[in-house]
């Protein structure tokens, strides 16, 4: 009878001693990920800036591919019509890329940025 208080007992202080490791263990591990989360935001926020500005050179590509296709000299001629197709194509996507970063930096998904455009 002794002999299982005796271990009930050890076993009661190593269970007290596990707990409050893993307690300090899943502290230092939140600590860490909140970190690494607030430097992954400011790194999306300077990643999102520097596509937005490929986005506007891009439309600005664009935008000459057109008036040039549309001048004299080039009216009609496929290969800058194919081109001015892809350009396009490109913004698009970028757009899109953008839209989809910044909702995940936000944390906010399509769904919910439709229902608060409604």
């Amino acid at each position: 009878m002794i002999t299982a208080i005796v271990i009930l007992s050890l076993l009661s202080i190593a269970s007290i001693f596990l707990n409050v490791w893993l307690f300090k263990y899943a502290s230092s591990v939140a600590k860490q990920l909140k970190h690494v989360s607030e430097n992954f935001k400011e790194f999306g926020e300077t990643v999102s800036v520097n596509f937005e500005e490929l986005h506007k050179l891009l439309v600005k590509f664009t935008d000459y591919v057109e008036s040039m296709h549309v001048s004299p000299v080039f009216y009609g001629e496929p290969s800058v019509q194919a081109l001015v197709e892809n350009s396009k194509a490109v913004v698009k996507d970028v757009e899109e890329f953008i839209k989809l970063t910044l909702s995940d930096i936000d944390g906010t998904s399509e769904d919910e940025e439709k229902d608060g455009k409604d």
